[in-house]
């Protein structure tokens, strides 16, 4: 008796892990999955708005690196606080290095996204100039659609 238990219950782990792995790579096999996070079209990406984007977030770091010192130098000397007062400032200084390094990251993210930016924006208007060529011009400066009525 115990061994038919036995075996029905391997069976039924068995059945079990079974659909759990034909279940997951199902969901994996799917086509509207997408397979990879940099797969992202970059020409609709407002590089623009990602460079103020991370300029504010140095100029808010900058800003907490200001207040950190301002704490710093109002506290009371740090016998007052007893042997926390040597930690205190030891983690306040250290607050301080890590909103700097913050402010540089973001300071340098900033900049890559200007010169995307810009880039993009050299892209768009060497197009519009070249397109422009392709189209005939009568002698009122206007566009026209074909050849024949240029003249």
């Amino acid at each position: 008796m115990k061994t038919v238990k036995a075996k029905e219950f391997v069976i039924a782990l068995a059945i079990t892990a079974l659909m759990s792995v034909i279940s997951v790579n199902a969901l994996a096999a799917s086509p509207n999955h997408q397979t990879s996070p940099n797969a992202v079209n970059t020409a609709f990406v407002d590089h623009e708005a990602l460079a103020d984007k991370y300029e504010n977030m140095a100029h808010a770091m900058q800003e907490k690196i200001e207040a950190q010192l301002e704490a710093l130098s109002n506290k009371p000397r740090s016998s007052f606080f007893g042997r926390n007062g040597q930690h205190i400032k030891k983690h306040v200084a250290y607050k301080i290095n890590e909103y700097d390094k913050a402010a540089q990251e973001n300071k340098q993210k900033a900049l890559h996204h200007k010169k995307i930016a810009m880039e993009q924006s050299a892209r768009k208007t060497v197009a519009e100039s070249t397109d422009n060529m392709n189209h005939p011009v009568n002698k009122a400066g206007k566009q026209v659609d074909t050849a024949l009525d240029a003249l």
